[in-house]
C-alpha cells in the first residue's frame, strides 16, 4: 500500500497554518504596535519582532501605578517605527541603572528603529528590569526547521515500512 500524499496530512497542514500565522504576526508588527502587560510583566509584538520584559518602574512607560492588567494595540505613527530592518538582530537586555538626563544632548542621533529605541529606553531602568527582543524570523526559523524536520521524518518512516 502506497502511503498517503503529505499533503493529506493533519500534521501539515497545521503547521502550514502555524507558518502562515506567524508570517502574518511578523507583517503586522511592521504595521502596528500590540501589547499586553501584567503588573510589571508585558509582550510586545512591534518592529519586526516579540519582546517579552518585566519592568518596575515606569520612567514614563506605564505611569505611576501599573494596572493589574492591560492591553492596546496602535498604528506605528512614530518614524522611527516606520524604519524596520527586515531581519533585525535578537537582543537581551538588562538595565542600565542610570539616571535620566534632564535635557537632550544637542548632535545625538535619536533612535533609529523600534530595537535602538528599547536600548536607549532600558539604559535608563533598574538593573532588575530585563527586556528579550525575539525577531519573528528568528521565531519563523526556530518553527519551520522542527517542523520540516518531522515532516521528512514521517515521510521516510511510511516509505520505509510500505512493502
Amino acid at each position: 500500500m502506497t502511503p498517503r500524499p503529505f499533503y493529506r496530512w493533519k500534521s501539515f497542514w497545521l503547521g502550514l497554518f502555524g507558518a502562515c500565522f506567524l508570517a502574518w504576526a511578523w507583517w503586522d508588527s511592521m504595521q502596528f504596535s500590540s501589547w499586553v502587560s501584567w503588573r510589571e510583566f508585558g509582550a510586545n509584538s512591534d518592529g519586526g519582532a516579540i519582546e517579552l520584559f518585566s519592568v518596575t518602574s515606569s520612567y514614563g512607560w506605564r505611569g505611576s501605578s501599573p494596572a493589574e492588567f492591560d492591553w492596546n494595540r496602535s498604528d506605528a505613527t512614530d518614524p522611527f517605527k516606520r524604519l524596520v530592518p527586515v531581519f533585525p538582530a535578537p537582543l537581551l537586555l538588562r538595565g542600565g541603572g542610570e539616571d535620566i538626563p534632564l535635557a537632550s544632548e544637542n548632535g545625538t542621533p535619536g533612535p533609529v528603529c523600534v530595537r535602538d529605541n528599547w536600548k536607549n529606553s532600558m539604559r535608563f531602568q533598574p538593573p532588575r528590569d530585563w527586556l528579550i527582543f525575539l525577531p519573528y524570523w528568528l521565531v519563523l526559523l526556530a518553527f519551520i526547521v522542527p517542523w520540516s524536520g518531522f515532516l521528512i521524518w514521517r515521510h521516510r518512516r511510511q516509505t520505509k515500512t510500505t512493502p
